[in-house]
């Protein structure tokens, strides 16, 4: 049902008892999109799925830190007190990337890697503007980007009235709409990111975003942004949110948050859950509301 991957760390799994279910796919951002369509007529399912697909490609150009002429990259060129007028999307992800800064105290930061953090970016809501405040910020929206198109790509899917279905990049980030018909949810196994042959559980996603974050997919030095030393001892996070853009950069943030950090953060921001395999442990930890049952035994 679904191109695999190896490096992911979700994997989505056969619906049982639905009427066909139809999958469109694109390559953007550097990994592959997909989209799959239960209860809809083909042509008409496939011609909303490409205006869907169209729309994370314009955004692909307007986020890219690669595209000479995207919003970020004018931004990276920017010396402190110039200004750049922002697309709409560039600000409304730029946005909610400042505000993940604050809400994960800096854990998750576009601005890591670089000489200054997203903190030093200011926004206008009034001018659409945005003004650099310190030398050697570098925005790379590479933790939330996809997220924010999987977002905009279902707004695309409910504006052609099309309610049942499920988008991923790359299975790494995954955003249900509505269940098939028959069925309670979208089954998505949970990789075991020490081995993605193996899962570790396995759950339905309904009206939810889930990303997930681990060794293999990021490498083994992890470094947090806010201080640049390795992250505490993980195999891998996930996040459960209503925002495919939110869920992908919280599991981002989960590999470097200790844990009295991520207690902070899920006692405020209780819409959303996380999950962690610590190193040494073959146990979940869990915060939030998790309706995980035993793994598929696929693979086992």
């Amino acid at each position: 049902m679904i191109n695999e991957s190896e490096n992911q760390p979700l994997r989505l799994g056969s619906t049982e008892d639905a009427p066909s279910i139809l999958c469109f796919g694109r390559d953007a951002m550097a990994t592959t999109f997909e989209i799959f369509i239960a209860g809809q007529e083909a042509v008409y399912a496939e011609q909303a799925a490409l205006e869907a697909l169209d729309e994370i490609a314009r955004i692909e150009e307007e986020l890219s830190r690669f595209i000479p002429s995207s919003d970020i990259a004018q931004i990276n060129a920017l010396e402190p007190g110039e200004n750049w007028i922002l697309g709409i999307n560039a600000f409304n992800c730029l946005r909610l990337a400042k505000q993940l800064f604050e809400t994960t105290a800096g854990a998750f930061d576009a601005g890591a890697g670089s000489d200054a953090s997203i903190e030093s970016l200011k926004l206008s809501e009034d001018s659409m503007e945005c003004t650099v405040s310190s030398e050697g910020l570098r925005i790379d929206l590479g933790g939330i980007g996809k997220g924010y198109a999987l977002d905009r790509a279902a707004k695309m899917l409910r504006d052609w009235s099309i309610s049942s279905a499920i988008l991923h990049c790359g299975q790494s980030t995954a955003l249900a709409l509505d269940a098939p018909p028959n069925n309670t949810g979208w089954n998505v196994s949970i990789r075991d990111p020490r081995d993605h042959s193996l899962s570790l559980a396995r759950l339905q996603l309904c009206n939810q975003a889930l990303s997930g974050s681990g060794v293999l997919l990021h490498g083994q030095h992890i470094l947090d942004p806010r201080n640049g030393e390795p992250a505490q001892a993980k195999e891998g996070t996930w996040s459960l949110a209503p925002s495919a853009a939110i869920a992908d950069a919280l599991s981002t943030a989960l590999m470097v948050m200790r844990n009295e950090e991520i207690d902070a953060y899920f006692a405020a921001q209780q819409w959303h859950s996380g999950l962690m395999l610590p190193s040494d442990s073959d146990t979940l930890l869990k915060w939030g509301n998790w309706q995980l049952s035993d793994a598929d035994e696929e693979g086992r």
